[in-house]
């Protein structure tokens, strides 16, 4: 809530928001297939590889709710991985149900999965946090190139104003910077 309301007329998906879209969804797609047909080049059986590529999305899924606490802003702090209990809540009940759904033999049968061994929790638990390292440096990223930008403005504009006339003809700094200057 400490940004302003967005335009009437801005869309609703901007190209920012499109591309963390397509960079978040292409790391979940590539992480979920890559472990899939890891677990079948070990020659595990389709259930088991199954079961590992549902429990990969939701662990993304877990891990990327973190990331979306703040869309700029890092989130590796205690107050950005545990300061909503309510999403810590949810993602309880998310961790029960998967256990559920992974060790529950009639879960078996209505969904063709496996029980997993701890390896295989590794590998999903491993490749799950690496989106939410790659989301929080790419966030860093686009911090560092907003701040340069940001930085470049205020210089180009510091500098086109001493450029026009001495400081003291055209008032102070802070009037200047708020349109009050005299003209």
């Amino acid at each position: 809530m400490h940004q302003p309301p967005r335009q009437p007329d801005a869309p609703l998906i901007d190209r920012v928001l499109v591309w963390k879209i397509v960079f978040v969804s292409t790391l979940m797609a590539s992480g979920t297939f890559g472990l899939f047909f890891y677990e079948l080049s070990l020659e595990t059986n389709l259930d088991v590889s199954r079961t590992v590529a549902v429990n990969a999305i939701v662990f993304f899924e877990v891990f990327y709710l973190l990331n979306t606490r703040s869309l700029n802003d890092s989130i590796l702090n205690r107050r950005g991985l545990l300061g909503n209990s309510i999403a810590l809540w949810g993602i309880t009940a998310v961790v029960v149900l998967q256990a559920l759904f992974t060790y529950w033999p009639v879960m078996h049968i209505f969904f063709h999965t496996a029980p997993l061994d701890g390896g295989m929790w590794a590998r999903i638990l491993a490749v799950s946090i690496s989106l939410l390292l790659l989301v929080e440096a790419e966030k860093a990223m686009v911090r560092k190139v907003a701040w340069g930008v940001k930085r470049n403005e205020r210089l180009a504009r510091d500098s086109l104003i001493t450029d026009i006339a001495p400081l003291s003809e055209r008032g102070t700094r802070k009037e200047l910077e708020r349109g009050e200057g005299r003209t």
